[in-house]
């Protein structure tokens, strides 16, 4: 993996990420990379159309965009970089929700109720006593 790559790739800005589609950036072959001095860095492979990409992300950074033109085949590892890094953040928080909801519905009803966690079942029986003294 040569230099260039490897500082895009530590570079890249999550918060720059949750504003564009990755789909969108796919299609119209770009990777936003980081905000800097007021300007948006972006990745760009030969295949890009900057004037439409530059369109798509001035409707979500105030900012100039500076292009770094990078081969397509370097632009595409960086698609599946961020396709993972966004994966297994989205995976997390849909975990997470998931837990919360169960946590809040336990505490909602007060009841005893099961859980199905693939094979197995979990009981769980819930003391309204119990919770009302931790509030």
């Amino acid at each position: 993996m040569n230099e260039l790559l490897n500082r895009l790739k530590n570079s890249i800005n999550k918060e720059v990420l949750k504003h564009i589609d990755e789909t969108l950036m796919e299609q119209n072959n770009f990777v936003p990379i980081s905000v800097k001095d007021k300007f948006l860095f972006v990745a760009v492979d030969s295949n890009a159309d900057k004037v439409n990409v530059n369109k798509i992300l001035k409707e979500h950074f105030p900012y100039q965009i500076k292009f770094i033109q990078i081969s397509d085949s370097d632009l595409k590892e960086l698609l599946l970089n961020i396709s993972s890094s966004i994966s297994s953040s989205v995976q997390e928080k849909n975990k997470m929700k998931r837990s919360v909801f169960i946590l809040s519905f336990i505490f909602l009803t007060g009841r005893e109720i099961f859980l199905k966690s693939g094979s197995s079942s979990v009981r769980i029986v819930l003391m309204a006593n119990f919770i009302t003294s931790i509030y």
